[in-house]
């Protein structure tokens, strides 16, 4: 990924897009809205380790845990680096205020900040900046059960 993808600047844009997507969902529970942080470990031997050993994961949690607002961390480590969770429904004033401090998070945990998604527990997936792969979205779907049919295989 180039620097000018995850420039600041860039990221805004593409959030202002999502949050125009998000506006146009029409009326969502706040309380049900997740927004997750995507952040990329690059593989090498220092941060190759999985869980909550590997380094991304050290570094980023105690600053993910002093954050004046409350974040939940998914340390994955290795190259599928780190996943951040908050309860919040993205406005514009959300957007600029978080944007920069995932920046600062992904230069201090030497991690690349991809960007981040607008995930409710009840409707579509949006998008700003990464390419989400779960359960919830139908390419997601099917890439996951081609990885379980894969893996099954592999087995046999």
């Amino acid at each position: 990924m180039s620097a000018a993808a995850t420039s600041l600047d860039h990221l805004l844009e593409v959030g202002k897009a999502a949050l125009s997507k998000i506006d146009a969902l029409g009326a969502i529970d706040p309380a049900t809205c997740h927004v997750c942080y995507h952040f990329f470990c690059p593989a090498d031997e220092e941060n190759d380790r999985w869980g909550e050993a590997a380094e991304c994961v050290q570094l980023s949690k105690p600053i993910f845990d002093a954050m004046p607002f409350d974040v939940e961390i998914d340390g994955i480590g290795g190259s599928a680096g780190v996943e951040a969770w908050e309860s919040v429904y993205p406005t514009n004033t959300w957007l600029n205020d978080r944007l920069p401090r995932m920046l600062e998070v992904a230069s201090a945990a030497k991690m690349t900040f991809l960007g981040w998604s607008f995930e409710p527990k009840k409707g579509p997936i949006v998008s700003a900046g990464v390419n989400i792969m779960n359960a919830s979205s139908p390419e997601g779907c099917a890439t996951i059960d081609g990885i379980i049919e894969f893996l099954k295989a592999k087995k046999n």
